[in-house]
């Protein structure tokens, strides 16, 4: 038998070493990323357990996810119409621009692939997971500590960078609704208090980024924990909110008058109304003729902004804003309809018991509504709107791929 020959018939022992590579991968690109944001290390770790693996081991798991499931097929039509916008409106792309985009349609593409194959073994482990995400809370601790500590710190970010307060937001509520999603009805009695008190801190840390769209994504999806869950577990996180909250309004109002950090406090929080956010994209859509609106500018064009105090401002602040935007209605309805497919399956897991999937959906609808750059981003490899979107969109292709595994 030639290696080609041997290569074929070894598919169920590549794909389960893959699986391995792919989990482990996950695991670790996890703990960089929230223990290192900024570095390297995540991409590199991305490419050597993710995209390497996926692609000698299991390449026919993309081949398997195209037949199996529909909301994959659509994902990959909305990548095909987003890189034919390269080519139109107010940029055009260059070879290099062309060439990084494909990059990244392969990075999301064998990310979902992973998902897919290391499901299996997240099932198997949930106790490992749970592990790590606890370890990246301690990211939480320490954000909070460098912000109460340095009077020079005026805002509080993600630990160790820089950015801004929404997305940290976005990052520790993550964390806190995988800690959720995660949660299952047998865990022993430390391991619940240990959930407790891990998710009063990283809902005190979202409290005190002050990121309206974060807090209200963490109530979104305590809403829809307590409907789905069911039982004495729905409990723990409400009540950690609640005393998150309770910590929160005094905290808070130490900032009031304090110069550089009076944005935390509570009647601030309140006060901001909008944020300039509705001027902002009446300003992009003003911008757009009538072809535009239906394929948009181009994926390259400027969507720099005013908002309500004419400042300026580097993106449009929505995700579905940005869509329309640079590819028009039809961008916009394969975004739209991509999602719609990812509710329609995590509504359909939630009989088996699972969760996780409308738990992040839930989470993410607010901070893509009202904030991020794109669902697809040339300048940065991880931003937190990326892992919003594409950690429940890859679940619910691997949730719909399984399902037709079980069909006889």
């Amino acid at each position: 038998m030639n290696l080609f020959g041997l290569y074929k018939h070894n598919k169920s022992h590549r794909h389960a070493l893959c699986a391995w590579f792919c989990f482990v991968g996950l695991l670790s690109i996890i703990l960089a990323f929230f223990s290192i944001p900024g570095s390297r290390v995540a991409t590199n770790l991305f490419q050597g357990f993710i995209v390497f693996p996926v692609c000698i081991l299991a390449p026919e798991s993309i081949g398997s996810l195209w037949k199996k499931s529909f909301l994959f097929r659509g994902v990959v039509l909305l990548f095909f119409f987003n890189f034919a916008t390269l080519f139109w409106g107010e940029q055009v792309a260059d070879i290099e621009l062309s060439v990084k985009f494909l990059r990244r349609i392969l990075y999301t593409t064998t990310f979902i692939s992973g998902i897919t194959l290391s499901q299996p073994l997240f099932h198997k482990y949930p106790k490992v997971i749970l592990t790590v995400l606890f370890i990246c809370s301690l990211g939480a601790g320490y954000s909070l500590i460098q912000f109460f500590s340095d009077p020079s710190i005026h805002r509080l970010t993600f630990h160790f960078e820089g950015g801004h307060p929404n997305q940290a937001g976005w990052i520790y509520g993550l964390v806190g609704v995988g800690i959720i999603a995660a949660f299952r009805k047998n865990l022993s009695e430390k391991r619940t208090m240990l959930i407790f008190a891990t998710l009063t801190l990283l809902f005190f840390t979202v409290l005190m980024t002050a990121s309206r769209s974060s807090i209200l994504g963490i109530l979104s999806t305590l809403c829809v924990f307590i409907f789905f869950a069911r039982d004495r577990r729905a409990w723990i996180p409400c009540t950690a909110m609640l005393i998150a909250t309770l910590l929160y309004i005094p905290s808070s109002q130490h900032f009031k008058n304090t110069p550089g950090k009076s944005r935390y406090s509570a009647q601030r929080l309140i006060s901001r109304k909008d944020a300039g956010r509705l001027s902002i994209w009446g300003y992009l859509i003003d911008r757009m003729d009538a072809k535009d609106k239906v394929i948009g500018k181009g994926f390259l064009a400027d969507d720099t902004s005013k908002d309500h105090r004419a400042a300026i401002l580097s993106h449009s602040h929505s995700l579905y804003v940005s869509s329309f935007y640079h590819g028009g209605i039809i961008a916009l309805l394969l975004h739209i309809g991509i999602l719609t497919g990812a509710i329609v399956i995590g509504f359909r897991e939630t009989k088996n018991g699972r969760i996780s999937i409308i738990l992040l959906l839930a989470f993410m609808f607010i901070p893509s509504l009202t904030d991020g750059k794109g669902i697809i981003n040339l300048s940065t490899k991880f931003p937190p709107e990326i892992l919003l979107f594409w950690i429940p969109i890859s679940l619910a292709v691997a949730a719909e791929s399984s399902e037709k595994d079980l069909i006889p």
